[in-house]
């Protein structure tokens, strides 16, 4: 993916979550979705099947998550990607 003229891999942010044990549909859907050089597509969303992670509530697996978040998405500079991200993880 490109943002802002630059290559920036969300690898990190696909890691976390497959550690977080979440599904690899949910996983391809978040990455399609927060591809930003696509146009926005709301409907990724609703294809996104609810589930509890009970990992996300165990600190040492959430860590890497908010880690990567910080450097991926709050660090890149793109407020598109921002934006996708918080309608993601609601």
């Amino acid at each position: 993916m490109i943002y802002n003229g630059s290559e920036i891999s969300l690898i990190n942010l696909e890691n976390a979550l497959k550690e977080l044990s979440f599904d690899q549909q949910t996983i391809a859907l978040a990455m399609d979705y927060l591809d930003i050089t696509k146009p926005r597509n709301n409907d990724l969303l609703r294809k996104i099947t609810t589930r509890c992670y009970s990992r996300l509530f165990r600190y040492n697996f959430r860590e890497k998550l908010d880690k990567t978040v910080k450097s991926e998405i709050l660090g890149s500079g793109s407020e598109k990607l921002k934006e996708r991200y918080a309608a993601f993880s609601l």
